[in-house]
């Protein structure tokens, strides 16, 4: 069983492996560059919420089961908020919220997604991200399900590969 608070999945970044890419990261490390709150807002909530609940964030405001493996999650609150919501052990020992002093002091409306699926025992893939405020259009969102939805058709069949190689051996 896992303590309160504890990480019981593991999050990993899906690679294609035909060109290299890691759309969750290049997503991530630009969005970094563009608004540095919503950076830290998802950091904390992949840490503090999805490492902890994984799939299960589909039965709250933070995720969705898109179907077919993809899931969706779903980041509303700055990395403060986030902190405050979801408390760690580590926490505790540090005696204080330290998202507090890594947050910008400018609020931005944050309206985040992740596309993420299960990877073999209690491993997440996050597939990808996309910023819903700068681009609601319907769209859009859809255009970002079909491309994660080719990425975990990719990544399943990889690990299925690789599951049959290792029976085999």
């Amino acid at each position: 069983m896992v303590a309160k608070g504890q990480a019981a999945w593991k999050l990993r970044f899906y690679k294609d492996l035909e060109t290299g890419a890691v759309p969750m990261r290049q997503w991530l490390d630009a969005l970094l560059d563009e608004d540095e709150a919503k950076a830290v807002a998802v950091t904390e909530a992949l840490k503090r919420v999805l490492a902890v609940h994984g799939t299960n964030v589909c039965e709250s405001e933070w995720g969705k089961n898109l179907g077919d493996g993809l899931y969706e999650f779903r980041i509303r609150h700055p990395a403060p908020t986030i902190a405050n919501m979801f408390a760690l052990p580590s926490d505790a020992a540090a005696g204080s919220d330290t998202s507090e002093k890594k947050a910008p002091k400018v609020p931005a409306a944050i309206i985040l997604r992740i596309f993420f699926t299960t990877y073999g025992e209690r491993v997440i893939l996050l597939c990808s991200g996309f910023d819903k405020a700068r681009d609601p259009h319907k769209g859009r969102q859809q255009r970002e399900i079909t491309a994660a939805r080719r990425m975990v058709t990719k990544a399943h069949a990889g690990l299925r590969a690789r599951l049959a190689e290792q029976k085999r051996r």
